[in-house]
């Protein structure tokens, strides 16, 4: 089964935060936001879209539905009709784009598919990674830096930006809560 070694790099922040994952080749775009957000140590708690292209502006965009914030996009396709292995199709690699999570902070991260791997099974692996993701809702890298920095007074909890833990990462789907029946 074909797989594709993923690196992930968080915009903007010095040291670098990134991830290096193996995710397999047929795995939807909706799903992959899922990987990326296990990855990363996002709680999937906003908005995101994936953006592609040529040039300066990245005006292609693979997302969920959203009828009104992609009117300008040169192409818009829905991230539940496109796998990753369709969209890397013949590129040379690596294939790079970016994915935009949380619209208010703007969390941009660059995605870099490496290379190809075929394996026997489906597992998705992380392989490496740097420092731990920001915590969510911190406002955006500039207040994540003073966060790092201890000038951030405003954050009620400890911090720690060089902590990550690569065997902590599930990459398992969550499972949907059942609905109760109601009693009469």
């Amino acid at each position: 089964m074909k797989h594709y070694i993923v690196q992930v790099r968080l915009y903007h922040i010095t040291p670098e935060i990134w991830r290096r994952f193996r995710v397999p080749a047929h795995v939807t775009f909706d799903r992959f936001h899922e990987i990326l957000q296990r990855a990363m140590g996002w709680e999937n708690r906003y908005e995101h879209e994936f953006r592609y292209g040529k040039g300066k502006y990245l005006r292609d965009v693979i997302a969920p539905p959203h009828p009104d914030r992609f009117l300008t996009a040169d192409s818009f396709t829905d991230e539940t009709t496109i796998t990753l292995e369709s969209f890397v199709g013949r590129a040379h690699l690596p294939k790079r784009f970016l994915y935009l999570y949380d619209y208010a902070d703007e969390w941009l991260h660059e995605i870099s598919v490496e290379k190809t791997e075929i394996l026997e099974n489906e597992d998705i692996k992380m392989l490496d990674a740097a420092r731990a993701c920001p915590p969510e809702a911190c406002g955006g890298h500039l207040e994540y830096l003073e966060l790092c920095s201890g000038n951030a007074n405003w954050y009620e909890g400890i911090w720690d930006a060089e902590a990550f833990d690569l065997t902590s990462v599930d990459f398992s789907p969550k499972k949907k809560a059942k609905k109760r029946a109601k009693k009469d």
